[in-house]
């Protein structure tokens, strides 16, 4: 939870209360393993790998219905973009979803675009 807590995004998740009001406004909650007040609990409760593997936060719309409508003002649409950077850079993966291998393509792609722009 500290590390999470350290990276912007993701600093209030020690003052989340489990309402439940991101997951009920989560349109795609019914699609994650884990829903978003559950995957906060599970960081919090320090199982970082299990909340890592996780499909949630690659299931995230960033509609930020969840962030307007949380009670403690949890930027919780930043803190899965936060969680799918961890899960990047640890390489933790999750055999549900291809986002994963979509954004690492996509991120290929861009660097060796600015390459190419970069050399001539």
């Amino acid at each position: 939870m500290d590390e999470i807590a350290a990276i912007p995004g993701g600093e209030n998740i020690r003052v989340c209360i489990q309402c439940g009001t991101c997951t009920a406004s989560c349109p795609n909650a019914e699609f994650m393993d884990h829903a978003p007040s559950e995957l906060i609990a599970m960081a919090r409760a320090g199982m970082k790998q299990e909340a890592l593997s996780s499909n949630a936060m690659w299931f995230c719309l960033s509609c930020y219905l969840c962030t307007v409508r949380c009670p403690r003002e949890i930027k919780i649409t930043r803190l899965m973009h936060v969680l799918e950077g961890m899960a990047a850079a640890n390489g933790s993966s999750n055999k549900h979803t291809t986002t994963p291998i979509i954004y690492k393509g996509f991120n290929s792609f861009i660097y060796t675009g600015a390459e190419y722009l970069n050399s001539g």
